[in-house]
């Protein structure tokens, strides 16, 4: 999320097998076909980061997993298509902003 123009930066990450990770690619890659007109074009690629606890784990505890924080900027975890509660954080952070 961008904090200063309220914005989503556009990324996802998806936690599949390679057989489904091939159709994503097909799918996602060169994608422009947005609901609203836009000249982004998606671009699919590995993350240096693999597996769910690996992302869980780097996203826990940013400064945007704060109570203040709306919940439209957080990261969102997916189960077959419905959304599941992020895990809390681990850590406890002093007030502080999210920009």
């Amino acid at each position: 999320m961008d904090f200063k123009t309220n914005q989503t930066l556009g990324y996802a990450f998806a936690n599949v097998n390679s057989e489904v990770a091939a159709r994503l690619f097909g799918a996602f890659e060169g994608f422009q076909d947005w609901p609203k007109k836009s000249p982004k074009v998606c671009n699919v690629c590995w993350s240096s980061r693999q597996g769910l606890e690996s992302n869980i784990l780097a996203y826990r505890n940013l400064a945007v997993m704060q109570l203040a924080v709306p919940e439209a900027w957080k990261p969102a975890l997916f189960s077959q298509g419905s959304l599941v509660p992020f895990p809390v954080p681990t850590k406890t952070r002093g007030k502080s902003s999210a920009t």
